[in-house]
């Protein structure tokens, strides 16, 4: 039955019928269980108390179910979506919104760059996924750069199936090195192209010939899918001159 301020159950085997607190059960977001005949899980803590009364929980119930789909997606490394309610001393709070399960989500995993500001991602869905668990303290630690940095390299994966070996493609100087000059294709994807490959003459110091954000005509002499990882030439692009 229900009461203006609590419901009482019926729990096979006991001698009493717990009562819940309709708060409780709304703050869990479950007030809406609080009807005859509806079905609700609980924690069973104690069969009588010193009253005689039977102790459970639908806080511990929820908390428990909420950590077996935690270890679940943890075991199958999948994305979980969750919203951050804090900041905390490195890193945020973050809300499994299946669950309702808090985790933890350290700094060095909200994005895969550095961010000074955090406010924008509060109140918004995020993927994550969970890094580890701890299942002796129930802890959970969640990951978003994770998800970041897998969407990132399938995005890169299908860009290199656009390009062949041999193909001719213009390249922008992004950094130079003492073993090579990088390069962005196309606006896409960015490459090396190694120092031995900069020209057919012996180069010291590739920032002596080349500028940021000077574009070449570049030559793919390698592709290694694997690695996700493309190798240009642009001596490639003329006849060796020490050839007879």
């Amino acid at each position: 039955k229900v009461t203006e301020k609590f419901c009482f159950i019926y729990i096979p085997g006991l001698k009493s019928e717990p009562a819940l607190d309709l708060n409780e059960l709304k703050s869990l977001g479950l007030i809406e269980k609080a009807k005859p005949n509806e079905k609700i899980e609980v924690f069973l803590e104690r069969i009588e108390d010193k009253g005689g009364e039977a102790v459970v929980s639908v806080s511990k119930a929820k908390k428990i179910r909420g950590w077996e789909i935690l270890v679940k997606k943890f075991e199958n490394n999948e994305i979980i979506k969750c919203k951050i309610i804090s900041k905390i001393k490195g890193g945020c709070v973050v809300e499994h919104i299946d669950t309702g399960m808090h985790c933890f989500m350290p700094g060095s995993q909200i994005d895969n760059k550095p961010l000074k500001d955090i406010n924008h991602l509060f109140n918004q869905t995020i993927e994550t996924k969970v890094l580890s668990i701890d299942k002796i303290r129930g802890n959970a630690i969640v990951s978003r750069k994770e998800v970041i940095d897998s969407h990132k390299k399938l995005d890169k994966a299908k860009i290199i199936e656009n390009y062949s070996e041999g193909q001719i493609v213009n390249g922008i100087v992004k950094a130079t090195s003492s073993f090579g000059v990088f390069f962005e294709l196309d606006s896409q994807i960015d490459c090396l192209c190694h120092i031995m490959e900069v020209s057919w003459s012996r180069v010291n110091d590739t920032s002596e010939i080349f500028s940021i954000g000077e574009t070449h005509k570049l030559k793919i002499i390698s592709i290694d899918k694997d690695k996700q990882q493309i190798g240009v030439s642009i001596k490639a692009l003329s006849p060796n001159p020490w050839e007879k």
